[in-house]
This record gives C-alpha cells, sequence and structure tokens, in this order.
C-alpha cells in the first residue's frame, strides 16, 4: 500500500505536463481530422509511439527518484 502512495504522489506532482503531452497529442489529431490531406494513420502512429515512450519515461523518472 505504501507503493501506491508514493505512485500517486509521483503523479499528482506531474500532473501538468502528463496533461499538457495529452492536450498536445489530441491538438494533433484533432487538425489531422479537419485537414483531409493529413494521413491520420500515420498520425495515430506517431500519438501512440508519444503516449508509449512518455509512459517508459514517466516510469523510468519513477523508479529512479523514488527508489523503491
Amino acid at each position: 500500500m505504501n507503493n501506491l502512495k508514493w505512485v500517486v504522489y509521483f503523479l499528482k506532482s506531474r500532473k501538468n505536463w502528463i496533461f499538457w503531452i495529452l492536450f498536445l497529442n489530441i491538438l494533433m489529431l484533432g487538425i489531422s481530422l479537419i485537414d483531409y490531406d493529413f494521413p491520420i494513420d500515420s498520425l495515430f502512429y506517431i500519438v501512440s509511439l508519444n503516449l508509449s515512450l512518455t509512459l517508459i519515461f514517466l516510469i523510468l523518472t519513477f523508479f529512479k527518484e523514488v527508489k523503491l
């Protein structure tokens, strides 16, 4: 249970950055839906790659900073 408390505290402290990254990805998807010349399949690939790399970064940063 103590580990879960550290995860919640870590995510709360980085809440603004997480929302900023999510906002930018949603903005890219929204622009691709408006612009018909923009291939949406490649943008889904870019957004999913960006989100997965962000998740990996958050996990590695958590283990480095918290050191459970």
